[in-house]
């Protein structure tokens, strides 16, 4: 990203801070989400691993978007994120506490660094800001559809006949139920998400 001409009060602006926070910020959900994963692995719940795995390579990109933007605009480069507060071991509360952190970035957060980099006289950081919080709604739309299925048993059933997409080698099963093990890898039913639950796919 080259250099934009910029006002020499760059680095003493709010902006300034705002792309600081957001990168660190972004870098912590994503060792958070990296480390969210190996749980749910532990836990046999595959595809709620596959979903924090997906959604911290996201965060790992806001994280360099931020970056560049600082490089750009000639800002400081701060040293790395602290480590963030550990994240409940149940999955339930995981889910729910990684929700709370996106919904909070969605409504609040990203939207104020928005509105502060266009009084500082900043469009193109400002767009930048709106579209994360954009994105960070998709990631709260994501957990929030696990976190209920989660609680409600419907992970890996439903009501109705559905697909049942074996992450590791794609096979699709139909049924009300994913299967105990997938009939073409043999990998057990913790690998199947539904496929109207497919990370790509974010219920409204």
């Amino acid at each position: 990203m080259s250099t934009i001409p910029t006002p020499p009060d760059f680095r003493s602006g709010r902006t300034h801070r705002s792309l600081i926070s957001a990168w660190h910020g972004e870098e912590q959900s994503r060792r958070q989400y990296t480390a969210a994963a190996v749980l749910c692995e532990r836990e046999g719940l595959h595809v709620l691993a596959h979903a924090f795995t997906f959604t911290a390579l996201q965060e790992k990109e806001h994280a360099a978007i931020c970056r560049g933007l600082l490089v750009a605009y000639g800002g400081e480069t701060p040293p790395p994120a602290p480590d963030a507060p550990p994240l409940p071991d149940a999955p339930e509360a995981l889910l729910n506490a990684v929700l709370r952190t996106e919904e909070d970035e969605a409504a609040k957060l990203y939207p104020a660094c928005a509105r502060t980099a266009l009084e500082e006289g900043y469009p193109r950081i400002a767009l930048t800001f709106q579209r994360l919080a954009e994105t960070e709604l998709l990631h709260a739309r994501r957990f929030r559809q696990y976190a209920a299925a989660l609680q409600d048993g419907s992970l890996f059933r439903s009501d109705t006949r559905t697909g049942w997409l074996c992450i590791p080698c794609g096979h699709l099963h139909y049924g009300c139920e994913a299967p105990g093990h997938c009939g073409t890898c043999g990998r057990d039913r913790g690998h199947f998400i539904r496929s109207d639950f497919h990370p790509f796919t974010v219920v409204p």
